[in-house]
């Protein structure tokens, strides 16, 4: 599966369509005991295209849409 191009995600009580178009899953660090390399941590780059609230009460208004959930959630969809 490749992580870069559409897909539709859940976040909470959303349903979000996001175009990642940016991710690099980062290196691990070498545990060498003579090694230098910390290692990279993994980048990911994305845009939300739209959303839909399951629930009345949010009325659709991408103001109550957290964007750390929304990371939160592509992060779970990679691992």
């Amino acid at each position: 599966m490749s992580v870069e191009g559409s897909h539709t995600i859940v976040v909470g009580n959303w349903l979000v369509d996001v175009n990642v178009t940016h991710y690099h899953p980062g290196n691990p660090p070498d545990m060498r005991y003579d090694s230098t390399d910390p290692g990279t941590e993994p980048e990911l780059d994305y845009d939300v295209l739209s959303a839909a609230a399951v629930g009345r009460d949010k009325g659709g208004d991408l103001n109550y849409l957290n964007e750390e959930s929304v990371t939160q959630a592509i992060w779970e969809m990679v691992a």
